[in-house]
């Protein structure tokens, strides 16, 4: 980029920061109080994704106790004769073909129609609290908005809560279940090629549920951040708010990246731009890069 390049890009920047009805520390944390009913519902999301992992746990375990570890027992049996290849080949498809069924019962946990529900009942909550914080912010600054504001307030919403509701049940579908088993598929076979103890493979086991959980937790927070930040920008352009301020939560999980925007006011209609944005978070929006919390808070004005 040239000198003259980098110059307008500054002024273009300063701008933007200087455009609309900038917070301050005191208004911000007020903003943090309206956004606590979020966290509360991404929370409950990730423990009712939780639950089905328990349903998913005990028919791993229950299995795993009464008929893969005695497989296993008879194949380490069986080598202390005829230590050879031709062994273990045949006791790893044994083990195999049990998971594959296993993995029939557990994919029908997180069957479609009844996984909609949970999902559906949490981009419900989420929309009804992100469309109060902005209407409550609204409110307050309704000298910079125009007088029929409710009427276009909800404009396509529906539509952005059917595709998200939709993504997320396939995300789900196709990440937590699938990775558990092949984990555990994995981590049995890898440990019977090295003589682990049974014990030894159940503990294993165990990390691997601890691994899913934490993948429930991951899900949930992205789905909010994710329709937070879409339901923020779209409702914001439909009553005519065109910029946003680039928050972060301010504590030491906040990516270099997006530390960086801390502050900085965008367009919705471009996303991050300008100078002083990372190269890798051009066209950026809050929310939009995976795990982010950051928020895009509507500048008024």
């Amino acid at each position: 980029m040239n000198r003259l390049m980098k110059y307008m890009f500054n002024i273009l920047n300063k701008r933007k920061k200087q455009r609309g009805k900038i917070r301050t520390h005191e208004e911000l944390e007020e903003i943090k109080k309206l956004y606590k009913p979020i966290d509360k519902i991404t929370e409950e999301y990730a423990d009712s994704i939780k639950r089905i992992n328990q349903k998913m746990f005990n028919i791993m375990g229950a299995v795993f106790n009464e008929k893969i570890a005695p497989i296993i027992l008879e194949y380490y049996n069986s080598i202390n004769n005829n230590n050879n290849d031709s062994q273990f080949e045949k006791y790893r498809k044994i083990i195999e073909s049990e998971l594959a069924i296993i993995s029939i019962a557990i994919d029908s946990l997180f069957e479609y129609g009844y996984l909609i529900n949970i999902i559906e009942d949490f981009y419900e909550a989420a929309n009804e609290a992100q469309r109060r914080i902005l209407l409550s912010e609204a409110i307050s600054n309704m000298d910079y908005l125009p007088p029929d504001i409710m009427s276009v307030f909800d404009d396509n919403v529906d539509d952005i809560l059917d595709e998200s509701e939709s993504d997320s049940a396939d995300h789900i579908i196709n990440t937590i279940p699938v990775e558990y088993v092949e984990r555990v598929n994995i981590r049995i076979i890898e440990s019977i090629k090295k003589g682990v103890a049974i014990s030894a493979i159940s503990l294993m086991i165990a990390d691997i549920n601890d691994m899913a959980d934490n993948k429930a937790d991951s899900i949930a927070e992205n789905d909010s951040s994710n329709i937070v930040s879409e339901l923020s920008e779209q409702r914001s352009e439909n009553i005519g708010v065109e910029y946003f301020e680039w928050r972060t939560m301010s504590d030491n999980k906040v990516r270099d990246m997006h530390a960086a925007l801390e502050g900085m006011v965008f367009r919705w209609d471009s996303g991050a731009d300008g100078s002083g944005v990372p190269a890798e978070m051009i066209g950026m929006y809050p929310g939009e890069d995976y795990n982010c919390r950051c928020r895009g808070l509507p500048v008024f004005g």
